[in-house]
C-alpha cells in the first residue's frame, strides 16, 4: 500500500515537472463552427505527445518497480519469517545444550563420587587382603606348630612306653561265684512275690 502511494506521488510529481518545465499554451478561442460543417480535429502538439509517451513510459518503468520491489518485500518478509523460526530454533537449542551442560554437570560429581567409593572400596579390599595374608599365614604357623606338638607327643608317648614296665592285668577266674549260702532255686525271694 504504500509502494502504491509513492508510485502515485513520484507521478504526481513526474507530471509537475513536465508542466512547469514547459508551459502549455491554450488555443485561443475560435469561432463556432457552423452546424454542419465537420469540425477539424487538430491533432495534438508534437511536444504534448512526446511529454505523454515520456510519461507513459515513466509509469510502465514505476510499474515495473512497484512489482520489483513487491518481489523484494515479499522475499524480505519470507527471509524475516525463517530469521524468526531459526532464532526460535536458536533459542531452542541454547536452552539444550544448557540442560545438557548441567547434565554433563552432574555426571562429572556422580563421577568423582564413584571414583572416591571406588578408591575407598580398593584401600578397604587391600587391607582385608592383607588381614587374610597374615590370617591365612598365622594358620599355616598354628597349623604347624599342631603338627609339631603332635609329632612330639607321639614321640614322647612312645618313648614312655618304652621306658615304663608293662603293666599286668590280673588274670579273670574263669569260675567266679559270690560268696555267700547257697540258695535254692524253688526260693521265694528269688521269684520276687509271695503268696
Amino acid at each position: 500500500m504504500m509502494v502504491r502511494k509513492r508510485l502515485g506521488d513520484l507521478l504526481r510529481e513526474e507530471a509537475q515537472k513536465s508542466l512547469e518545465a514547459e508551459p502549455v499554451e491554450l488555443p485561443e478561442a475560435s469561432p463556432a463552427i457552423p452546424e454542419g460543417a465537420e469540425a477539424e480535429q487538430s491533432p495534438a502538439p508534437p511536444d504534448e505527445g512526446v511529454k505523454l509517451a515520456a510519461l507513459q513510459a515513466t509509469l510502465l518503468q514505476l510499474q515495473e518497480r512497484e512489482a520489483t520491489l513487491q518481489q523484494e518485500v515479499a522475499a524480505v518478509r519470507s527471509q524475516l519469517k525463517a530469521q524468526s523460526m531459526l532464532e526460535t530454533q536458536l533459542a531452542d537449542l541454547q536452552a539444550a545444550v544448557q540442560q545438557a551442560q548441567k547434565r554433563e554437570e552432574s555426571l562429572q560429581q556422580e563421577l568423582t563420587a564413584a571414583r572416591s567409593q571406588l578408591q575407598a572400596q580398593t584401600a578397604l579390599t587391600q587391607k582385608l587382603q592383607a588381614d587374610l595374608d597374615k590370617a591365612g599365614q598365622a594358620i599355616l604357623s598354628l597349623t604347624e606348630q599342631s603338627k609339631a606338638r603332635s609329632a612330639e607327643q607321639s614321640q614322647a608317648k612312645s618313648m614312655s612306653v618304652a621306658l615304663a614296665p608293662p603293666v599286668r592285668s590280673p588274670m579273670p577266674h574263669a569260675f567266679s561265684r559270690p560268696i555267700g549260702p547257697a540258695r535254692s532255686s524253688n526260693s521265694k525271694l528269688d521269684v520276687g512275690w509271695a503268696d
